[in-house]
């Protein structure tokens, strides 16, 4: 009997060549298999243990990336604060000025906060 030795991530294979040809056709496929059952057992062993599986850093980036830019996406955009424009909404109380940053503040006495209409495009500053 020929006997093959591998390395699949570190963990040492004895097999049978002939048995590997004639069952999986060449090594190479032969060691997917055994990946794909080393995480299989890894992934079932950390449930039945109730460990958790670490996430890569690949993974945790990504995933922190996308939330993040949700996050910026929803504080940049504009929110109406309920004041009417000076220069267009005379008689018209629906448009109100928008505060461009709801989370920024000037840095003066009273705070202030940057407001702008979207309709005639006017710019001031509100008392936050």
């Amino acid at each position: 009997m020929e006997l093959g030795k591998i390395k699949v991530e570190g963990v040492p294979a004895i097999f049978n060549e002939k048995l590997v040809t004639v069952l999986y056709g060449n090594v190479d496929k032969f060691r997917e298999v055994l990946l794909k059952n080393m995480k299989f057992y890894r992934e079932r062993d950390s449930k039945k243990m109730n460990v958790k599986i670490l996430e890569t850093l690949e993974g945790y980036n990504a995933r922190r990336s996308e939330e993040y830019l949700k996050i910026t996406d929803e504080m940049n955009r504009l929110k109406s604060n309920g004041i009417a424009c000076p220069k267009c909404s005379f008689d018209k109380k629906e448009n109100s000025l928008y505060d461009t940053k709801p989370d920024e503040f000037m840095a003066c006495f009273p705070p202030t906060k940057r407001i702008q209409c979207i309709v005639c495009g006017f710019k001031g500053h509100r008392i936050a």
